[in-house]
């Protein structure tokens, strides 16, 4: 525990005085990052510039973020126990954060955790510390009617094509059939979304495309940005 939360510490206190059974959580993280030409998750290291993990406790069943738990740890230490917290079931996740708590860099995603008393809950996160993500549905038209993958037989798959403030990034690919796909991780940026219809030659043919998103900012790591339900029109 690096810099336990005040309100957590006068929390646990309360607790104690009211004979409320109490036990830990022992999260670990690994921050990652992402090697675009073999497409694989490599390490990441701590910022330089801030050495701070953030955790969050966030009681099953209540939505508001402010309500958590919260206590800080060394993020070079790899892992921590909080303080006591009651027994009960959480929504858990960490952020990597300035010291100061102004920026957020990086926030994985969320785990749930239960704790029984007088026990310790230990919790994993592995994220990507410096990259994000791009999510878009599509569903296929042609000549104004609503058509379907199995209907053009020619489509060999969906392509997300995004161009930021330096050269477009490598294509992703997915099947037609899955009418939703997610990005490989993607530098913080802002980017234009080109999500279009391909065949199989080499290269690739488009055989129709959406109308291009622009605009999508990824902020910090581990964010999933929407790009939302694209309709793709075949020529």
């Amino acid at each position: 525990m690096k810099n336990l939360v005040l309100s957590a510490l006068v929390f646990g206190a309360g607790l104690l005085a009211t004979g409320c059974e109490l036990t830990t959580i022992s999260p670990s993280w690994q921050l990652q990052d992402w090697n675009d030409q073999t497409e694989t998750v490599t390490a990441a290291s701590c910022r330089t510039d801030s050495n701070t993990i953030k955790f969050y406790a966030l009681p099953a069943g209540d939505t508001n973020p402010d309500n958590a738990i919260t206590d800080l740890f060394n993020c070079t230490d790899g892992s921590g126990t909080t303080a006591d917290l009651p027994a009960d079931s959480y929504t858990t996740w960490v952020e990597l954060t300035s010291d100061d708590n102004a920026i957020l860099y990086a926030q994985s995603g969320s785990v749930p955790v239960s704790v029984s008393a007088g026990g310790d809950a230990p919790v994993d996160f592995a994220f990507q510390a410096n990259r994000g993500y791009t999510h878009a549905s599509w569903s296929l038209m042609q000549g104004g009617t609503a058509t379907s993958c199995s209907a053009h037989p020619d489509i060999a798959g969906i392509e997300f094509l995004a161009t930021g403030t330096g050269a477009a990034l490598t294509p992703d690919t997915f099947d037609c059939a899955d009418l939703q796909g997610t990005t490989f991780p993607q530098p913080i940026d802002t980017y234009t979304l080109h999500v279009g219809a391909i065949n199989s030659a080499n290269p690739p043919l488009e055989l129709g495309a959406a109308a291009d998103i622009p605009n999508l900012k990824v902020q910090y790591g581990n964010q999933l940005v929407e790009a939302g339900a694209l309709v793709i029109d075949l020529f």
